[in-house]
């Protein structure tokens, strides 16, 4: 009877050694994946040298690119006030950018499901838009390549307040 006791203290100890442990390895797993993942610097660099090529009289600040959770967020800051339609006008340098081969093999080899992210942060406002990255058509193609026409302008909480057709 006495070893049966035992027997089963241990099997308890044991069971909440395993419990715990358990848990701690996954909470670890559940912050490693849900991190932002750095993109190449290379990448980045190109990326802001383009964007300032195209947006000269905008006057580009900063630029902040990295990949979480299926989207690729890219944040791009500028020194003077922006009005919504100048938000318009860097969405298609934008999409530009992204149909750019050297960017759109990047991002297919990393992740090959992303939805595309953008903040334009000025003096006076902060706008954001998402992009879908494959969009579906008609003629379900496989091979189709991801045009970037549709983006949503939304709120910072992600709701859609309404949608650009950029050509």
């Amino acid at each position: 009877m006495e070893k049966l006791i035992k027997l089963i203290i241990y099997s308890v100890i044991a069971v909440c050694i395993l419990y715990v442990s358990f848990n701690i390895i996954f909470f670890i797993g559940m912050v490693n994946s849900n991190a932002r993942k750095e993109v190449d610097k290379k990448f980045i660099s190109e990326c802001k040298d383009d964007l300032k090529a195209m947006d000269k009289n905008f006057n580009l600040s900063s630029l902040e690119i990295y990949y979480q959770q299926g989207k690729y967020k890219f944040t791009i800051g500028y020194k003077k006030d922006l009005s919504e339609e100048d938000s318009k006008v860097i969405v298609k340098h934008m999409k530009e950018l992204l149909l750019k081969d050297s960017v759109n093999k990047y991002l297919e080899n990393k992740y090959s499901a992303a939805n595309i992210y953008l903040t334009i942060e000025c003096s006076n406002k902060t706008y954001y838009y998402k992009c879908p990255y494959y969009l579906s058509s008609a003629s379900n193609n496989s091979n189709e390549k991801k045009n970037y026409k549709l983006w949503y302008f939304t709120k910072g909480t992600e709701e859609i307040i309404s949608s650009i057709e950029v050509d």
